[in-house]
C-alpha cells in the first residue's frame, strides 16, 4: 500500500482554512444563543394566542395566568440575551425589543382584566389607573385610605379586597414607598 504525501499547504490556504473554522465556530455558538431565544419567542406568542380566546370567553382567571406565564418566559428569555445575547447584536436589539413588548402587552391585558374582573386579584396588589369620582374612588372601586380628587385620573397601588360586589383598596400594607397610595401623572 502506497502512502500518498499530503501536498503542502500555502500560509494563504491554511489562513483561509482557520477563518472557516472559526466563522463555523461563531455561526454554530450565535444559532444556539438565537434559537433559544426564538423558543421563548414562539412560546410567548402561543400563550399570547391562548389569551385571546380566554378573554372572549370571560375567563379571566385564565387570562391572569397566561399573563403570569408570559411573564416568566419573558424573564428567561431576558435572561439568556442579557448573558448571551452578545454573540448576534442585531438578534440582541431585536429580542431586547420583543420582550419590552411583551411586558407591555402581560400589563395592557392585566388592565383589561382588572377592569373586568377584579376579583381575579382578590389579595394580591395590584396598580391600575382610574378617573376618580370622589375622594374614596370610583363605581365599585374604594380606596380605603381616600385622598382622591374627583374628576382627575389616579394611579393606584394597592391590595385588593372583594367583597359583596365592591372593590377594596388598600394602600397601607404596600411596601414599595415610591407607589404608595394615589398620585396623579401619567402611566409611564
Amino acid at each position: 500500500m502506497a502512502r500518498t504525501r499530503r501536498k503542502k499547504e500555502s500560509p494563504w490556504v491554511r489562513s483561509v482554512r482557520r477563518i472557516a473554522h472559526g466563522l463555523a465556530l461563531y455561526i454554530a455558538a450565535s444559532g444556539l444563543v438565537t434559537f433559544s431565544l426564538f423558543i421563548c419567542e414562539e412560546a410567548i406568542q402561543t400563550t399570547m394566542f391562548g389569551s385571546w380566546p380566554a378573554s372572549d370567553a370571560g375567563q379571566w382567571g385564565v387570562v391572569e395566568y397566561g399573563c403570569a406565564q408570559m411573564e416568566a418566559i419573558c424573564s428567561g428569555m431576558e435572561t439568556i440575551n442579557a448573558a448571551a445575547g452578545w454573540i448576534n447584536p442585531l438578534a440582541w436589539y431585536s429580542y431586547d425589543k420583543y420582550a419590552e413588548a411583551t411586558r407591555y402587552y402581560v400589563r395592557a391585558k392585566r388592565a383589561e382584566a382588572f377592569a373586568r374582573a377584579p376579583e381575579v386579584y382578590d389579595g394580591k396588589v395590584v396598580e391600575f389607573e382610574i378617573v376618580a369620582t370622589s375622594e374614596k374612588g370610583a363605581g365599585r372601586i374604594v380606596v380605603e385610605e381616600g385622598g382622591l380628587v374627583a374628576g382627575e385620573r389616579a394611579r393606584i397601588r394597592g391590595r385588593i379586597r372583594v367583597e359583596g360586589g365592591r372593590v377594596y383598596v388598600s394602600t397601607r400594607d404596600v411596601r414599595d414607598v415610591r407607589e404608595i397610595g394615589a398620585y396623579r401623572g401619567a402611566m409611564p
